[in-house]
């Protein structure tokens, strides 16, 4: 029981137009063997059934609160939740997910033991297509410290999955760790910053966090991909380059910016880029030439 404005984990829930699986997502929360819990969720202006719900469930648990915005991002939905939150720890939950009910549990007591700033769990996809993909599975409790190690463990820029893991809440505040204003891609920003500032990470075996490849999910329906990326990828190299990360965890880092040059609307030359390499085609596939960025470091 959450106490004197005081609990264990608070988890974020952005919301938007999630009528169809809003309920499931709930339903796995408020039936976690931890709780001592808040559930912040936000309703990002939906126009379906989502607030609805979110009001329904409000008034059968009070551990669910509902903030209500006009339409403004996932971004702007998580940074207004990080504003009210009181828990110890942070956790992101998307409202088409689900997870484990001993999920919460097992991150927040493996955190505590090792004295760990993030716990990261196991990731499963789930499709109507594939069913199910592990993604991330560990096999052991394990505490990590060095960023290069952090990194890697978790996958990172591979996976940049904030909702897998529980993150202490005064670290972020310390670092001021927020989301930047893009609609897509913010997590990568969030993921790097909080396993580069946030000191020990603890891998968590037991629990389970299930990604569902929603084909109707906001990322594949944006029609600011492009600029939202171009966003999160400028961020993601000045924090790179302040805090000195390897030249090759950037060429880790997908091509973020495609230019085409066109004459008489035919493409002659397509040029994609990275934070380490361009790379110029002609007519679109045929590769003419690699340019190469200097080293700052």
């Amino acid at each position: 029981m959450c106490i004197e404005n005081k609990c264990k984990i608070s988890i974020i829930v952005p919301v938007y137009n999630a009528e169809k699986y809003l309920g499931r997502c709930l339903d796995t929360l408020l039936n976690q063997t931890l709780t001592d819990i808040e559930i912040i969720c936000v309703n990002d202006g939906s126009g379906d059934k989502s607030c609805d719900i979110l009001e329904e469930y409000a008034k059968k648990d009070y551990r669910i609160k509902v903030i209500n915005q006009e339409n403004s991002g996932v971004a702007v939905a998580r940074n207004n939740a990080l504003n009210v939150a009181v828990g110890e720890f942070i956790g992101f939950v998307d409202a088409d997910d689900w997870v484990t009910l001993n999920f919460y549990e097992n991150l927040y007591n493996i955190a505590i033991q090792n004295d760990a700033d993030i716990a990261v769990s196991n990731v499963f996809k789930y499709s109507s297509e594939t069913k199910i993909e592990t993604l991330l599975n560990f096999n052991e409790v394990k505490l990590y410290e060095q960023t290069s190690e952090k990194l890697e463990i978790a996958q990172v820029p591979k996976f940049n999955y904030i909702w897998n893991k529980i993150y202490r809440r005064t670290k972020l505040l310390e670092n001021n760790i927020t989301f930047p204003i893009s609609n897509m891609f913010e997590d990568a920003v969030f993921t790097l910053k909080t396993i580069t500032l946030l000191e020990k990470m603890a891998t968590v075996p037991q629990g389970i966090y299930y990604y569902f490849d929603n084909e109707n999910s906001l990322t594949k329906a944006s029609k600011n991909l492009r600029k939202d990326l171009l966003i999160s990828c400028k961020e993601v190299r000045t924090f790179i380059e302040k805090y000195n990360l390897s030249w090759k965890f950037m060429n880790l880092y997908p091509y973020y910016q495609k230019d085409i040059v066109k004459i008489l609307s035919i493409p002659l030359l397509i040029i994609k880029r990275n934070f380490v390499l361009d790379k110029v085609y002609l007519l679109g596939f045929i590769k003419i030439a690699e340019i190469r960025h200097i080293k700052r470091y």
